[in-house]
């Protein structure tokens, strides 16, 4: 069983160390596609082929997304605020000198520079550039606004739809953007396609 172990920074032409491909953390999440707010991960994996009936190891490229499981909205708003970074970002500091995580400082800026505060009286609202709309932090909008378009077009007409299109459905039912938007309409879609007649 892999240790509970940060991925280093370490790269040998561009790869992570494979020993970190399928390590456990706790304070991430890995996904094996890009997700919203994941950073990528590469590996060289050598991977045996049988070809022409001689077994042969090639390297292959892989990729995985991890995803700081941690990271709250309320930090992306203090960074915009303020420009505070969470404390886990920072450079750690061990017997072989100081360690910058892939998760540091840098890569949280780029993270949350897609996003803006629009400060009100009331309070500060989050947007996202992209869509230039409100951000759902509460996460029960995609599944609220998937419905409410279920009930209006119907299971079909939402699963032969371009995943595309029904993001766009989606984000205008409740004109907000929601986190992995793409990977869910996929899933919608791909429930739909094995629940509905």
């Amino acid at each position: 069983m892999p240790h509970l172990i940060q991925p280093s920074n370490e790269t040998i032409l561009g790869f992570h160390p494979l020993k970190e491909l399928y390590l456990l953390n706790k304070h991430q999440r890995t996904l094996p596609f890009r997700g919203d707010l994941t950073l990528p991960y590469v590996y060289e994996v050598p991977t045996e082929f049988n070809i022409g009936g001689e077994l042969i190891t090639l390297p292959v490229t892989e990729y995985v997304h991890r995803r700081d499981i941690n990271l709250e909205w309320a930090e992306i708003k203090a960074f915009l605020l303020d420009g505070t970074i969470p404390v886990r970002y920072g450079p750690r500091v061990t017997a072989d000198g100081i360690i910058h995580e892939p998760m540091n400082e840098d890569n949280f800026r780029k993270l949350v520079r897609r996003f803006y505060l629009l400060l009100t009286p009331i309070r500060p609202w989050l947007f996202e550039h992209g869509t230039r709309l409100p951000v759902d932090t509460a996460r029960r909008g995609f599944t609220e606004a998937v419905n409410r378009l279920l009930m209006v077009h119907g299971g079909q007409t939402l699963r032969e739809m371009p995943w595309r299109e029904l993001a766009t459905a989606v984000q205008r039912a409740n004109n907000s953007w929601h986190i992995d938007t793409e990977i869910r309409v996929h899933a919608t879609q791909l429930e739909l396609r094995h629940t509905w007649p």
